[in-house]
């Protein structure tokens, strides 16, 4: 089901985000055709592999450069700990949005949050040696041989409450430093836990480069040009909104006889396959093995792998 028309700017609405029944912070899906935006916790930080698993503290630091000027806004239930929720790890509002009188997820108390959309470049993982940063892209889990960099990603960062504002109000704040507008803007994420926002909590500004230089930037740092997207993505069709049947379910409800345990739909969660795994019929190629944009590389290809993800 398509959103239609959405907000969009830095305006904020006075609600804070609502309800509470989850078991946790969550965030994720929803996507049709790009992926989400997201950096690993601690102990998936790739320079922590290393180490024992105790010691593997190290934030990740990602590197992202925003095509979108200011967020598009969407309402979203998490799922995060809700039963029947599949694959889903958060859904649109029907009623918040306008989409609809009714929605069952609001019936249910699950958790509402105010999310602000951005389509960004994951430029990928940022390591510092001696001052100087190196970026590098992240080793398919199907092909080490294989790594995702460059690709275009939609970014999604809550709002959050008043005594705890989210990571949309941290963007915010930057962003009246930089005229309201943060198109061009390339900043360092990095993300602390595994109970922060999967997009991270620590935002260092980078640089500001024009439109017109995107390209020549990225393929400076090993971007394929045939491959790179730099349009924004139509926030209106990646997002699909779930029917109210669909929701129903969700919210332990069993229509038509149905056994109330969740629904799945095709294009849901992180993406048409799965919700971890490379799509299934993708066929990867291999790189150059120096971490930078392989040829013929698949554009749709998902996060790294992330066990509990709130964004």
């Amino acid at each position: 089901m398509s959103l239609g028309n959405q907000t969009k700017g830095w305006d904020m609405p006075d609600d804070d985000d609502g309800y509470g029944r989850t078991g946790g912070s969550g965030g994720g899906g929803g996507d049709r055709g790009t992926w989400r935006f997201i950096i690993p916790q601690p102990k998936d930080n790739p320079f922590n592999a290393h180490l024992p698993e105790r010691e593997r503290v190290k934030p990740a630091t990602k590197r992202v450069l925003f095509i979108d000027g200011a967020p598009t806004h969407i309402w979203m239930h998490s799922l995060f700990g809700v039963r029947g929720a599949g694959s889903h790890k958060d859904a649109v509002c029907l009623r918040k949005n306008n989409i609809a009188e009714r929605c069952p997820l609001c019936e249910e108390k699950v958790r509402l949050q105010f999310v602000g959309f951005f389509t960004v470049i994951d430029m990928g993982f940022v390591e510092y040696i001696s001052g100087k940063a190196k970026l590098h892209g992240t080793p398919s889990t199907k092909n080490p041989d294989v790594v995702f960099q460059f690709q275009r990603r939609i970014l999604g960062a809550k709002k959050g409450g008043g005594d705890k504002p989210g990571v949309l109000m941290t963007l915010k704040w930057e962003a009246e430093k930089r005229g309201d507008d943060f198109t061009g803007t390339i900043w360092d994420t990095s993300r602390a836990g595994g109970k922060t926002e999967a997009v991270g909590d620590n935002w260092t500004y980078i640089d500001r480069i024009r439109q017109e230089d995107y390209e020549r930037y990225l393929v400076d740092l090993g971007a394929d040009p045939q491959y790179l997207k730099l349009d924004p993505c139509d926030f209106g069709e990646e997002i699909q909104a779930l029917s109210e049947a669909e929701l129903d379910i969700m919210g332990g409800k069993s229509p038509q006889g149905g056994n109330g345990q969740g629904a799945r739909t095709e294009g849901a969660g992180w993406g048409g396959q799965g919700q971890q795994g490379e799509p299934e019929q993708q066929s990867l190629p291999k790189t150059n093995g120096k971490g930078s944009w392989a040829e013929s590389h698949p554009q749709d290809a998902p996060p790294p792998e992330d066990e509990d993800i709130p964004f």
